[in-house]
């Protein structure tokens, strides 16, 4: 069984919060964050000392044990880097 394109496997945050991701298919991206603050599961992150602590977790980006984000969201919505 072949692994998603998606699948991110590593991810450094640029602040305040913007995360740029390496995917299994080889892609670099830039996913700016802030749209997602609409949402109150993610109210957390407007903490920008939180939000540095993003890490890949299985296959896609995680803070804690209760925030995480789609990682099929962030290969979507993220912007290629050349």
């Amino acid at each position: 069984m072949s692994i998603p394109d998606w699948c991110v496997l590593n991810v450094e945050v640029i602040p305040p919060y913007t995360l740029k991701l390496w995917f299994q298919d080889g892609s670099i991206k830039l996913y700016d964050f802030t749209p997602n603050f609409k949402y109150k599961v993610f109210a957390r992150l407007k903490n920008p000392g939180f939000f540095k602590h993003a890490h890949v977790s299985g296959d896609s980006v995680a803070w804690n044990d209760d925030i995480d984000i789609a990682p099929e969201e962030l290969y979507e919505n993220g912007i290629p880097v050349n």
